[in-house]
């Protein structure tokens, strides 16, 4: 999926890769693995792992029928932002759960509504599933807004790398 989005008088080009795509993305260009990990550095300060190494799980976990894709927005050939998307193994074949996880906005680029554009356009391209979900560290309020601008609503909480998370589920 590649599409040009006019925001502000601004134009930006929103993508969603499958890994695969972005591998060979990634392998033409070696500038996009570099500002894919700076951005991830921003989510993840000690994050040491170059991109196509990181990414290589996903290739082996797409192989069983799951959605594992990256969503990029970008400026001027410039990544702006970011996203995971992956779908979560359920026990029912029938029950189609996703998760957005890993959402970063550049810092330049923050408070111009980019993460709130991303996610529509990223929700909009999930209305197949079942269940749409994200989570929120607890001491993120900008995050926990944009979510919940978007239509995502809370119903829990839950532990995640030791810290209290809000978890958000995607309501039409």
């Amino acid at each position: 999926m590649d599409k040009s989005i006019q925001h502000d008088g601004e134009k930006y080009r929103y993508r969603m890769l499958d890994y695969k795509e972005l591998i060979l993305l990634i392998s033409s260009n070696n500038d996009i693995s570099t500002q894919i990990d700076d951005l991830y550095r921003i989510l993840k300060p000690g994050y040491k792992y170059p991109t196509i190494s990181f990414l290589k799980g996903g290739v082996i976990l797409e192989s069983r029928n799951q959605i594992y894709a990256i969503v990029l927005v970008e400026k001027n050939d410039e990544i702006v932002g970011i996203c995971r998307v992956h779908e979560e193994k359920t026990s029912r074949k029938d029950n189609r759960v996703v998760n957005i996880g890993s959402v970063v906005i550049s810092p330049t680029h923050r408070r111009k509504n980019l993460c709130s554009i991303m996610l529509k356009n990223t929700v909009e391209l999930l209305n197949n599933m079942d269940r749409i979900q994200i989570i929120v560290n607890k001491n993120n309020p900008n995050a926990l807004r944009c979510y919940t601008s978007v239509g995502f609503k809370q119903v829990g909480h839950i532990i995640y790398d030791g810290e209290e998370h809000h978890e958000l589920v995607y309501s039409q």
